[in-house]
């Protein structure tokens, strides 16, 4: 039976109440879930990079328009929307204490998807997201205005998870 969600906060609560026996998606691999639930081998390597609006993009829907980030420690001061509990959240709260400056981590609700936040920032509703490259090169094909070159990690794994308590699962 495929179960369909779009609240990716709650993964580990889903697979460990036995609500899901396997999460099929690109959820990129942490230590903090690591806890919780256990990876297949990993599908690929992504990283996060910053999606912004190009330079000569329409202002946003302040009037002015967002300055392009070139460097991560321009982030600083900088409003970037993520989805809480994510691997985006956990690495600008990285990256704001390895650049020694306060990045403004705007936290989204868990049922909102990287895809929404991508539109929302091509719409100059909002200025910074953060996405994995993959899903942000996709999305800036469809949204000529994007600018999706920052990396803001290093390579990471993405893999499937399973509950902490099926290694049968696990192995197949």
């Amino acid at each position: 039976e495929v179960v369909v969600t779009g609240d990716m906060e709650n993964l580990a609560y889903m697979l460990n109440s036995r609500r899901a026996d396997l999460v099929a998606g690109n959820i990129t691999v942490t230590r903090q879930l690591a806890h919780s639930i256990q990876f297949s081998d990993h599908l690929t390597l992504t990283r996060q990079v910053l999606v912004q609006r190009k330079a000569g993009s329409p202002p946003g829907k302040s009037g002015i328009a967002a300055p392009l980030v070139r460097n991560t420690i321009d982030l600083i001061g900088k409003r970037v929307h993520v989805r809480e509990g994510s691997a985006f959240y956990e690495r600008l709260r990285n990256l704001s204490e390895e650049i020694g400056g306060d990045i403004t981590i705007v936290k989204e609700p868990g049922d909102m998807s990287t895809e929404d936040l991508i539109k929302k920032v091509a719409l100059g509703e909002i200025d910074y997201a953060v996405a994995d490259e993959g899903t942000a090169l996709i999305n800036a094909a469809y949204y000529s205005s994007l600018d999706v070159q920052l990396p803001i990690s290093f390579p990471q794994r993405v893999a499937w998870v399973v509950r902490s308590r099926s290694p049968e699962l696990l192995s197949a």
